[in-house]
């Protein structure tokens, strides 16, 4: 038993523990950083698949169409709406992955849009859709303000009362290249 005990108290004994220990403690540090790494490449991916569904639901809008629609409930049964709203739909059903498709416009006060058309959600559930006009404060959502000049996603989850969702936002422009609104993809 004496002998077990100096071994340890020798100091070739001592350097092999500390070396075993300093690979244990690289190995995990590199397996951290390793799966650190692939983990913020695959959500920068995500970030740019959104954007890049956003610009091209941006496309497919007729900016001309959404910029006519009436910011009231009752624009529901306008033509306008009912197109824009059916090309919405078309482009939500070809891309599986998005659950809402939306836009939203600016309004005089800083930080607050208004919708224009918000599709049901794709798996009907209880929480409605917003109806055009309706205010959503967007002063804590800088990516989605950002989307009104260039195409922009969230850089994290973010919680409103439709659920936890990470948003690709584009804007939708006119002929002459004015930006009407917002298209936003959760």
């Amino acid at each position: 038993m004496k002998s077990i005990v100096s071994l340890f108290r020798s100091f070739g004994a001592k350097i092999t523990l500390i070396l075993i220990l300093s690979m244990l403690f690289s190995g995990a540090m590199a397996n951290f950083l390793i799966y650190k790494y692939a983990l913020d490449n695959q959500f920068g991916q995500l970030r740019d698949k959104l954007k890049t569904i956003a610009v091209m639901s941006a496309l497919e809008i007729d900016a001309e169409a959404l910029g006519r629609i009436p910011l009231s409930e009752d624009a529901v049964n306008t033509a306008d709406y009912k197109a824009v709203a059916d090309r919405m739909r078309l482009i939500r059903n070809a891309v599986p992955s998005i659950k809402y498709i939306y836009t939203l416009a600016k309004t005089e006060n800083p930080g607050i849009l208004k919708f224009i058309v918000d599709l049901e959600n794709k798996d009907k559930s209880d929480t409605p859709s917003a109806k055009p006009g309706e205010e959503y404060d967007a002063s804590g959502f800088s990516q989605m303000l950002a989307g009104f000049d260039a195409p922009a996603s969230d850089d994290k989850m973010d919680r409103d009362k439709w659920g936890v969702f990470l948003s690709g936002y584009a804007p939708v422009r006119d002929a002459r290249g004015n930006t009407v609104a917002i298209v936003g993809v959760d």
